[in-house]
């Protein structure tokens, strides 16, 4: 992994999930692994604080939660 962190938070007991500017990834603390890319983020996240990172038991379904200004309010 050779992007900046710009959000992290533990998944599981032994596992982050690691936001960056274009992709997301989990990175299991056991041995010595490396981060596994899970998933490249949308455009439409260009330019959010990203606020949250969510999985299901399973990790088959996985969130990033962004918001952004626009037009003089909050979205997201």
């Amino acid at each position: 992994m050779e992007e900046d962190s710009i959000f992290w938070k533990w998944v599981s007991v032994n596992t982050i999930g690691i936001v960056t500017e274009t992709s997301v990834y989990h990175w299991t603390m056991e041995g010595d692994s490396q981060p596994d890319k899970m998933f490249d983020r949308h455009q439409s996240l260009l330019g959010c604080q990203i606020i949250n990172y969510r999985t299901d038991e399973s990790w088959h379904w996985l969130l990033v939660n962004g918001i952004k200004a626009q037009e003089g309010r909050v979205v997201g």
